[in-house]
C-alpha cells in the first residue's frame, strides 16, 4: 500500500524586514516626541515657577531690608527715679544706702569680685557699681569704699588707687517702661554684652549648625520629621534660629505649609543679606520669653530682669541656662507655676553645655544643684504709681509735646526717691488700716517733696481719685509759685 504524504504546511509569511523597521522607528519617534513635549512643558513650567519665586523673593527682600536696616523695634520710653548722689557730708545713712542697693538688685557678698556686688560692715560699704547713663554723662563701672559717720557720708574712695572722690552717683531705679499699644516690651542688649555661655547654650540647644547653614537646614528638617513620625506627635522642630527670627519678625504663628514656605524663603534671604552676628543679635532681642500680665516679654535683656531682677551680664551660669530653656515654651516652663518642669529643662541645657565641652563636669554638677534663683513672685518688676506717671506724662506733654513718648528709646529721669517711696507706702497703708477701724469711708494720700529741688520725692494714696485731686492741687500750687 502506497504511503500518502500529507502536504507540508507552508510557513507563515513574515513581514518584510523593511516594514518591521519602519514600525519600530515610528514607535521610537513617537516616544521621543512625547518626551520632548514633556521636557518642553517641564522646563517652561520650571522657568515660570523660578520667575515667580524670584519676583516673590525680591518682594520679601524689600520687606526684610526695611525691617533690618531701619528701626527694628519700638523701644518703650523708660522712666527712672532720681540718681542717689553720695559725697562727703551727704545726709545719707549707712542703712539708707543698703536699702537703695537692695532696690537696685545689688547682691551682698563677703568680698565684691564682680559688678553688681557689695559688702558692708558697721561703718563702711564696699561697692562695685554698674556702668550706666547719667543725665550728666556716661558713668563707668567703678569699685569704691564708702565710709560713714554719725552725720552721714564721711568719705568715698576708689578701691584701685585709694583716690578720694568729690561725688559719686548710683544708677537710678528703672520705675517703669511706657509701652506701645502692641503690648510688646523689650530692653535692647547688644550681643557683645551677652554672656558667652548663654550664646553657647542657645546654639547647642536650638541650632547647632547655625554658623554652617544658609538659613535653612534640610537635614534637621528631615531628622525632625522622622522623630515626630516615630513618636506620633511633635517632639522636635527642624527650624533654624534664622527661620524662628523670620517667623517672629514677619509672620504669624499659623500652622500651614504656605507659612513654612515663606519662612524658609525669608530665612535664606536674611542669611544671604546679613552676617551671623547681626542675625544672632536680632534673635536675642526679639525672641518671646514670657508674659508679664498684659505685657509680652521679648528678648533676653528684659527676660533677665523679669525672671531674676538683675541685668543679664550679672546672671549665674544656671540662670543663663534657664533663659535658653524657657524659649521652647514660656508658658509650659513657667518657673513660678511649674518649678520642677522648669528646672528639668534648665538641667538639660546645662548637660548640653557639658557634652559640648563648654563647661566642665564640676561646673555642671554645681549648676544643676543650685536653685532657680528667681525674683520673688510677689515683687513686681514695675512700680505701681499711676498718678505719678500721669503727672510725668502731663509735664512731658506740656514741655515737649505729645509726640515725645512715641519716639523709640526715650529715657525720662524724675525726682522720685525709691527709698522714700517705700517708706511712704508703708506709712500710708499701716495708717489706713488703723484709721479705717473707726471710719470705713476714710481716704488717705501722701506726697513728699524734695526741699532742694521742689520735685516729688514720693507719692502714694489708697484711692486713685485722691491721687488725681493731689495732682490738681500740685498744679495749682505750681501756678501760684510762678
Amino acid at each position: 500500500m502506497a504511503e500518502t504524504k500529507s502536504p507540508k504546511k507552508e510557513p507563515a509569511k513574515k513581514a518584510p524586514a523593511k516594514k518591521r523597521a519602519t514600525r519600530t522607528k515610528k514607535k521610537v519617534t513617537s516616544q521621543k516626541t512625547w518626551l520632548a513635549k514633556t521636557w518642553s512643558v517641564c522646563w517652561k513650567l520650571g522657568l515660570a515657577v523660578l520667575a515667580v519665586v524670584m519676583l516673590y523673593g525680591i518682594y520679601l527682600d524689600q520687606i526684610i531690608a526695611r525691617k533690618f536696616e531701619g528701626q527694628k523695634w519700638y523701644l518703650p520710653a523708660q522712666v527712672f527715679s532720681r540718681s542717689m548722689a553720695l559725697y562727703p557730708g551727704a545726709a545719707v545713712s549707712h542703712a539708707q544706702l543698703i536699702d537703695e542697693l537692695k532696690i537696685l538688685g545689688y547682691r551682698k557678698v563677703a568680698n565684691p569680685r564682680q559688678i553688681g556686688e557689695f559688702s558692708a560692715s558697721k561703718t563702711r560699704v564696699e561697692l562695685w557699681r554698674r556702668a550706666f547713663l547719667h543725665p550728666q554723662g556716661n558713668q563707668p563701672a567703678q569699685r569704691v569704699m564708702i565710709s560713714f559717720d554719725d552725720q552721714g557720708v564721711d568719705s568715698i574712695a576708689r578701691v584701685s588707687d585709694k583716690r578720694q572722690l568729690a561725688v559719686f552717683h548710683l544708677e537710678p531705679v528703672l520705675l517703669d517702661r511706657i509701652i506701645a499699644s502692641d503690648g510688646e516690651d523689650r530692653l535692647f542688649v547688644p550681643t557683645t554684652q551677652m554672656p558667652a555661655e548663654l550664646i553657647d547654650a542657645l546654639i547647642l540647644t536650638e541650632d547647632r549648625s547655625f554658623y554652617e547653614h544658609y538659613g535653612v537646614n534640610p537635614f534637621a528638617i528631615v531628622r525632625a520629621a522622622i522623630v515626630n513620625i516615630t513618636a506620633g506627635r511633635t517632639v522636635q522642630g527642624g527650624s533654624t534660629l534664622t527661620q524662628q527670627l523670620a517667623k517672629n519678625f514677619f509672620l504669624s504663628s499659623e500652622r500651614s505649609l504656605w507659612r513654612k514656605v515663606r519662612e524658609a524663603l525669608m530665612a535664606v534671604i536674611i542669611d544671604f543679606r546679613y552676617s551671623k552676628h547681626e542675625i544672632l543679635e536680632a534673635y536675642l532681642n526679639e525672641v518671646y520669653m514670657g508674659q508679664d500680665k498684659a505685657r509680652a516679654v521679648h528678648g533676653m535683656g528684659l527676660a533677665s530682669q523679669f525672671y531674676f531682677g538683675r541685668p543679664i551680664a550679672e546672671l549665674t551660669l544656671p540662670q543663663q541656662a534657664f533663659l535658653v530653656a524657657v524659649i521652647k515654651g514660656p508658658s509650659y516652663y513657667n518657673p513660678w507655676r511649674y518649678p520642677e518642669r522648669a528646672q528639668e529643662r534648665r538641667d538639660l541645657v546645662l548637660r548640653l553645655l557639658m557634652e559640648g565641652d563648654k563647661i566642665t563636669v564640676a561646673q555642671y554638677t554645681a549648676a544643676v544643684e543650685s536653685p532657680l534663683g528667681l525674683r520673688k513672685a510677689n515683687k513686681s518688676v514695675h512700680q505701681r504709681l499711676p498718678a505719678f506717671f500721669s503727672l510725668v506724662k502731663s509735664e512731658l506733654a506740656s514741655r515737649y509735646g505729645d509726640a515725645l513718648l512715641h519716639q523709640s528709646g526715650i529715657k525720662v529721669y524724675t525726682t522720685l526717691d525709691p527709698v522714700v517711696q517705700e517708706s511712704a507706702e508703708h506709712a500710708v497703708t499701716t495708717t489706713m488700716k488703723r484709721l479705717t477701724k473707726s471710719d470705713k469711708h476714710l481716704q488717705v494720700g501722701m506726697v513728699i517733696t524734695d526741699k532742694f529741688t521742689g520735685g516729688v520725692a514720693a507719692w502714694w494714696a489708697i484711692k486713685y481719685r485722691v491721687m488725681m485731686a493731689i495732682i490738681v492741687q500740685l498744679k495749682s500750687a505750681a501756678l501760684l509759685a510762678h
